[in-house]
């Protein structure tokens, strides 16, 4: 995945700022980074997960590590057909969805 870190947004702001106001046309103009892992360090509150059945990754508040379950209407389950209660996670982020570049 092709990416402008926000690390290299900052150098790019910092480098050019001097020449007046930075647009994002001028951003994006710079060289992307390749990265290969995807950092999330905000999840969204439990309270504003979806209640039908669309696929959500949720964390748990034991481990770190993000669990695929959709709510059935009183649970969340997984592909086990495990069943957790909201107040086993912390939080939650929708399910990516992979969409190839056009060539």
């Amino acid at each position: 995945m092709k990416v402008i870190t926000e690390e290299r947004l900052r150098e790019i702001f910092e480098a050019e700022s001097d020449r007046g106001i930075v647009s994002v046309k001028d951003l994006l103009n710079h060289e992307l980074q390749e990265i290969d892992t995807l950092t999330v360090s905000q999840l969204r509150p439990m309270s504003d997960a979806p209640i039908d059945d669309e696929t959500i990754l949720c964390v748990g508040e034991r481990y770190n590590t993000f669990l695929k379950v959709y709510f059935d209407g009183v649970y969340y389950k997984d592909d086990h057909d495990d069943l957790y209660d909201k107040e086993y996670f912390i939080g939650w982020i929708p399910m990516p969805i992979y969409k190839p570049e056009k060539e």
